[in-house]
């Protein structure tokens, strides 16, 4: 706190943020970032983030202490990525043009 006032209080109101140079042109709000990799391929990543982490690897290791209900449903939820992945992979080589566009 800067003389009993929140920073929080700088970005709440927006007169005193203008006048600050640090908040000037800076846009709070998260911007679209280019996906580099085509969607398939970031549902098959996410697919396997998630069997690491109900395999309790690494850091991220608290699949463990969650109750069975949250286990089953974050067993489904990969479940139900990997068959997504494969209904998609198999539509965008039945639908697309140029299919290796959107699978490599």
């Amino acid at each position: 706190m800067l003389a009993g006032i929140s920073f929080k209080y700088f970005l709440d109101n927006p007169s005193t943020r203008d006048k600050i140079s640090v908040f000037k042109g800076m846009d709070l709000k998260p911007k679209l970032q280019r996906w580099r990799e085509p969607f398939v391929k970031h549902i098959a990543k996410l697919s396997a983030h998630t069997e690491r982490f109900i395999m309790a690897k690494g850091k991220v290791n608290h699949f463990t202490l969650f109750t069975p209900e949250l286990m089953r449903n974050t067993i489904k939820l990969k479940n139900q990525l990997d068959q997504y992945h494969a209904e998609y992979e198999a539509w965008i080589r039945v639908n697309a043009k140029n299919p290796e566009n959107f699978l490599s």
